[in-house]
């Protein structure tokens, strides 16, 4: 009897340790997890600074015109050209 105790309280020794280990793991992770999230966190807001550097020193727009030497009928294909291409280079700098 005194053998199947010892058994016993060894394999449940075992058992919670590797309870303890595997909480440890998770718990090492989720450090991991939040450290990797704080980084582009920190990321994120560096280029929110940035770019909003970058537009303060562009200055103010130019004044808007009306006076194109284009029919206004073709104006709306004209800007969809422009939508289109503004399209394509974005995609080609991915």
């Amino acid at each position: 009897m005194q053998g199947c105790r010892h058994c016993v309280c060894a394999w449940q020794a075992r058992r919670e340790q590797r309870e303890r280990e595997a909480a440890e793991r998770r718990e090492q992770k989720q450090r991991e997890r939040a450290d990797r999230a704080a980084v582009k966190a920190e990321e994120a807001a560096a280029r929110r600074r940035q770019e909003r550097a970058a537009i303060a020193s562009r200055g103010s727009p130019p004044p808007l015109r009306r006076d194109f030497r284009l029919h206004p009928d073709l104006l709306p294909d004209l800007l969809m050209v422009w939508d289109f291409l503004q399209v394509l280079s974005a995609a080609a700098l991915r």
